[in-house]
């Protein structure tokens, strides 16, 4: 990469961070193109020049976020799909939990947009969601895949991942707020063998 390229993606960086910055203060209504490009020192037709909007902007941010943990996912998903025995699937399972805890690890500094505006109205919620879907869509895919080779029980695999799903930002939240009860790679291992034991087929339980 020549020193133009490099610039270039120093600013870029710059504007992100920034934008990210103001996002996390403000939300992203309140958060302005002014404010990212004063923090920045930048002129506004320049901030043009990288993002046409501050939607493109605030997308940019939650792909950076949310990507990594569905690609770690769905790599995990490949894996699961060839297991041929309920020890192997749970093993994977546990594995799968540590390698995403990981992931959350290296995004924790963007992760609290997820809580700001995954429920929110209006567009940053819809893009919030529209991530959260990919997650969720994900993990009912990795449950049907092993319910339909035998290797856990029966059950209602959309109620299952959602609620998996559901139980795991309950544990980020309490994770990003400090809270002295938790590790997080214990945290994730533990909801990963609590959902597995319930889902296992009964002849395997102890």
């Amino acid at each position: 990469m020549g020193l133009r390229e490099q610039k270039k993606a120093a600013r870029r960086k710059a504007i992100l961070d920034a934008g990210r910055h103001a996002m996390l203060e403000e939300g992203f209504e309140r958060a302005s193109v002014e404010r990212i490009v004063a923090e920045v020192g930048i002129a506004r037709g320049t901030f043009y020049l990288y993002f046409p909007d501050k939607e493109s902007l605030f997308s940019t941010l939650l792909e950076e976020l949310y990507a990594p943990f569905v690609d770690a996912l769905r790599a995990h998903a490949d894996a699961l799909a060839s297991a041929s025995t309920t020890q192997q699937q749970q093993l994977l399972y546990l594995q799968m939990s540590l390698g995403l805890a990981q992931v959350l690890e290296n995004t924790k500094s963007t992760l609290p947009l997820h809580f700001q505006h995954a429920r929110a109205p209006g567009v940053s919620g819809h893009l919030c969601r529209a991530w959260l879907t990919q997650v969720e869509d994900t993990a009912i895919t990795i449950l049907e895949d092993a319910q339909a080779r035998g290797l856990v029980r029966h059950h209602d695999c959309a109620s299952v991942a959602l609620a998996i799903v559901g139980a795991a930002e309950r544990l980020l939240w309490a994770w990003l707020q400090g809270d002295p009860r938790l590790n997080a790679e214990q945290a994730a291992s533990e909801l990963a063998r609590l959902f597995f034991d319930g889902i296992r087929p009964r002849a395997v339980q102890s």
